[in-house]
């Protein structure tokens, strides 16, 4: 991902930051170091201010040009260092940095690949001739879901099952699969859940079942 090459990108990408910090630190979750994050805020206020003072056609001049520069390189700077402090503090899990916008994070040769901390959701689109699409998302709370491309984090493994039927088990590394049936399979109810895996194929927590009846 490429650094923003403006000030409001900065500002908008670092505020995203500080918001999913500050609400994952109310939850207990991140153990997000409070002096650090004061320093973003103030940082992301001072870089705030100064855009507003530049914009305004009253108060723009020279001065004001110079002093959003200071204040962006501040921000660049801070930045920086608090993603870094943010891929160093093992509470924050790999998935949360491409929903922030941030880099991910690297794993050394001897450093284990966490294993996925959250559960998809599945999604069923019944179609026709005995076809069932099924598609893995990841839902956030409070925001539209986000679907994710798993060969860019992790796999996806599919269980699935007729029901009464015993289950069987599907690794793929895309995010959604057709599943077809025969027609003697009308009528019948077809279930399945989903868990990410890591590139170490390890599996995170499964999501519920859910179950559509064969077209």
């Amino acid at each position: 991902m490429q650094k923003p090459r403006k000030p409001a990108e900065l500002l908008g990408l670092s505020r995203g930051v500080e918001a999913e910090c500050r609400k994952n630190q109310a939850a207990d979750k991140w153990d997000i170091n409070a002096r650090l994050l004061l320093g973003l805020t103030a940082a992301n206020d001072a870089l705030a201010g100064a855009i507003a003072d530049n914009a305004d056609k009253a108060t723009k001049s020279s001065a004001t040009a110079a002093a959003q520069k200071t204040a962006f390189d501040a921000l660049n700077r801070l930045y920086e260092e608090f993603v870094e402090y943010l891929h160093s503090n093992r509470k924050v899990p790999d998935a949360a940095f491409p929903l922030m916008g941030v880099r991910p994070r690297t794993h050394g040769s001897h450093e284990p690949l966490p294993v996925p901390e959250f559960a998809p959701a599945v999604e069923l689109k019944t179609g026709q001739h005995g076809q069932i699409k099924a598609v893995a998302i990841l839902p956030t709370d409070g925001q539209p879901t986000h679907k994710l491309a798993p060969r860019k984090y992790y796999a996806v493994l599919f269980e699935y099952r007729l029901r009464g039927d015993e289950a069987q088990q599907l690794s793929l590394t895309r995010k959604s699969n057709i599943f077809r049936f025969p027609d003697g399979d009308t009528g019948k109810t077809f279930e399945i859940r989903a868990a990410w895996q890591n590139p170490r194929l390890q599996a995170g927590p499964w999501s519920d079942w859910v179950s559509a009846l064969i077209n």
